[in-house]
């Protein structure tokens, strides 16, 4: 009865054992999973704010545009109906009066559209430099993507190494090893996963 005793006392370490390495490997396939996640996140969010940001530049950029124009339009209006009346009451007057509004009313027209292409210039250069902001981030993302990948290298190998220090204390030699259970070749995502 007594050596019935003793077996059953020497075979929970091995239970216990087997289940610390299931455990430790779902630990790590989470780690994993979070940052990958975490990482895909941080890139779509980078893109959609870039995306926006070209959006608004671009929207402002066209309704300042279109406000110059307009304005240029409703000040050739008032000139011409001015000069109509004017035509009216004195012919001489309207005469010298038309060339002096025609030559301000040419004058707007140069200055707006010297404003409308200064305004178009600064949303192209402003819409470029969205861009390099958003390259830039991009590839901060891709680098701390690259980072956060190696440390997981890392620490997954000094894992294994523990793994195999541990498997080498306890003297195992049946069974799944410990270093296959923590295998990440079979338990990460596949490699077109990984980098996209």
């Amino acid at each position: 009865m007594s050596d019935g005793s003793q077996e059953t006392v020497a075979l929970e370490p091995a239970v216990q054992s087997s289940e610390d390495r299931v455990d430790i490997g779902e630990r790590i396939n989470e780690i994993i999973r979070a940052a990958e996640g975490a990482a895909k996140q941080v890139r779509a969010d980078a893109e959609h704010e870039a995306t926006g940001i070209r959006a608004r530049a671009e929207a402002d950029a066209k309704a300042h545009h279109e406000t110059v124009l307009e304005q240029a339009k409703q000040v050739r209006e008032e000139a011409e109906g001015y000069a109509t009346e004017t035509k009216q009451a004195v012919d001489s007057y309207a005469t010298q009066k038309r060339r002096e509004v025609e030559a301000e009313i040419a004058q707007l027209h140069r200055e707006a559209e010297s404003q409308a292409r200064a305004v178009r210039e600064a949303a192209e250069a402003m819409a470029k430099q969205l861009e390099a902001e958003a390259r830039r981030k991009q590839q901060e993302l891709d680098e701390g993507s690259r980072t956060i990948e190696a440390r997981l290298e890392r620490l997954l190998g000094g894992i294994r190494e523990t793994g195999s220090q541990l498997e080498a204390l306890m003297g195992k030699s049946r069974g799944e090893s410990l270093v296959n259970a923590l295998s990440v070749d079979r338990q990460r995502l596949p490699s077109g996963d990984r980098e996209s």
